[in-house]
């Protein structure tokens, strides 16, 4: 943090980093007519002082957000542009967009017409820093190299796999993995070779089970691993949705497995155990058999029990509280972490009801207690997919 006894005269004030901190000046006197917060930010000037408040870069018309290694990133409007350590604009211009050099690096990065290449110290363009640097090593020998603006895919023996410089998205090593050439998109293999030579996928998504939907000519069909259509494009829609595929076609929407059969919506294995999950905390709600009856408790993100699973149905804990329905006296009530009744809240009939707004819990039994009580069954049925559907909200207007 900076003195105290610096005499407050900035507008903003950097993080101390490295004995520099980044300060930007309040308006001098006399700019009429910019009261709003985005004619400050536009009239600042920004520059760098010490840890005593001593000036090491004057004032500038840009702003300042960052220095690494002797270079200044700043900016002016929709444009970026690198300062060296005299307050020098490098190039003698801003640019489409820049970035600091690495923390050892001696040559930034700039944007120029779409295409990133390197600036150094001198304010000369050079090749790009980045260029030949690895994005990812595979273990199979599988590199993905920085070429210019494009991805170069190399084999072990350091030499090109395939012809094609790739765009630049994003590269896994979990093959076959997503590769687009020129705005098209296809896959590569583990050796580095494409699964469909040139890539021609006008979109796709990425394998699961040995299948991937693709889409040809404005349709959507299904690729095998070994390069060839299980399923022809004729599909208007589709997602990959918990190991089947969503799809439209002539306006109807449905659920088919990598074959082309139809098949009923997925079950969604993760969506129901959420329904268990306690946030902010990452414990769930947990369950045993009693003499065929599931009873419910809390356990820890350790998987340690905290509540024992003994209650007909229990809410995470919130602000300390988890909710219970006590048989006996017909409602549920508050207890702690030690499994301690809390006499100074007060119990409800039907908490699933009483904590939703604009909407009610659907009735599963004429008394209000006893619904409450298997509508949270219900949905804790769900979690545990021994429930089809999960139970309802029904607006009240």
């Amino acid at each position: 943090m900076l003195p105290t006894e610096i005499e407050p005269r900035f507008e903003t004030v950097g993080k101390l980093h490295g004995g520099r901190a980044i300060v930007c000046y309040v308006r001098p006197a006399g700019h009429k007519g910019q009261s709003s917060q985005r004619g400050r930010a536009d009239t600042a000037q920004c520059g760098v002082i010490d840890r005593d408040g001593q000036t090491i870069l004057a004032p500038q018309q840009f702003r300042i957000h960052g220095y690494r290694n002797g270079f200044y990133l700043v900016t002016e409007g929709q444009k970026a542009g690198l300062l060296d350590e005299a307050g020098r604009l490098l190039g003698g211009r801003l640019f489409d967009d820049a970035r600091l050099p690495d923390y050892s690096g001696e040559v930034a990065k700039i944007l120029v017409n779409g295409q990133w290449t390197g600036l150094n110290r001198a304010g000369d363009l050079v090749p790009n820093p980045e260029d030949g640097m690895a994005l990812v090593a595979c273990p199979s020998g599988i590199k993905f190299m920085h070429s210019g603006n494009r991805i170069q895919v190399v084999g072990a023996d350091e030499k090109p796999t395939v012809s094609y410089l790739f765009d630049d998205t994003h590269m896994t090593c979990e093959f076959p993995v997503s590769v687009r050439y020129n705005g098209r998109w296809g896959f590569l293999k583990q050796d580095g070779k494409l699964l469909v030579d040139p890539p021609s996928f006008q979109s796709q998504f990425s394998f699961s089970g040995g299948y991937a939907g693709v889409k040809i000519d404005g349709k959507w069909g299904i690729l095998d691993s070994s390069g060839v259509l299980a399923l022809a494009p004729q599909f208007d829609e589709m997602q990959p949705d918990s190991g089947a595929y969503a799809v439209s076609k002539d306006a109807r929407k449905f659920w088919i497995d990598a074959s082309g059969r139809e098949v009923s919506e997925p079950r969604r294995l993760e969506d129901r155990q959420s329904k268990l999950r306690c946030e902010p905390d990452r414990g769930q709600r947990v369950s045993r058999n009693s003499n065929g009856t599931l009873l419910w408790g809390i356990a820890d993100a350790a998987g340690n029990i905290v509540v024992e699973p003994k209650y007909r149905a229990i809410t995470c804990f919130r602000d300390g509280l988890a909710w219970v329905p006590f048989d006996e006296r017909r409602e549920w009530c508050a207890i702690d972490r030690n499994e301690r009744k809390r006499e100074n809240v007060a119990c409800v009939k039907n908490w699933p009801d009483s904590n939703v707004a604009h909407a009610r819990t659907e009735t599963m039994s004429d008394d209000p207690y006893e619904s409450g009580v298997l509508w949270m069954r219900a949905e804790l049925e769900y979690g545990l997919d021994l429930r089809e559907k999960p139970p309802r909200f029904v607006s009240q207007f």
